[in-house]
């Protein structure tokens, strides 16, 4: 199992989380992006922080799908700076294949690329399960 900040890795998701999760997967990142607010904004305020993040990030996805750097180079930035503190994993997400690709996306445009989007992946820690299982 991974474990993350806060101890709380693998606790159970909602289905806002597993939506917003979904979105993202499927590389469809302003209805991530829209997913994650609604979760900033009704998450508790130690939450917040981490939903923001992904926010950020999923933008900045979002921005270099449409080829717009500048853009992509502020949201990212952002998205990592807010996320750094929370991997590899927190509330159920393994975060560490997004904080990994969006700082050589970030590379590469920092060097002049504007880089093919090979997507980030969110993944999910299991809960712990007591007790056998049925």
């Amino acid at each position: 199992m991974v474990t993350g900040s806060g101890g709380d890795a693998a606790r159970p998701r909602t289905g806002a989380l597993d939506l917003a999760g979904s979105h993202f997967n499927a590389r469809r990142y302003w209805h991530a992006y829209n997913a994650f607010r609604t979760l900033v904004r009704t998450a508790p305020e130690e939450e917040r922080e981490f939903f923001e993040g992904l926010t950020f990030v999923s933008a900045g996805l979002l921005h270099l799908q449409r080829r717009e750097t500048r853009m992509a180079r502020a949201e990212l930035e952002a998205g990592l700076a807010r996320l750094g503190p929370y991997a590899p994993a927190h509330a159920g997400l393994v975060i560490s294949e997004v904080l990994d690709i969006s700082e050589r996306l970030l590379g590469q445009m920092y060097a002049g690329r504007i880089p093919s989007l090979i997507p980030p992946v969110i993944k999910y820690v299991e809960a712990p399960h007591d007790g056998p299982r049925p």
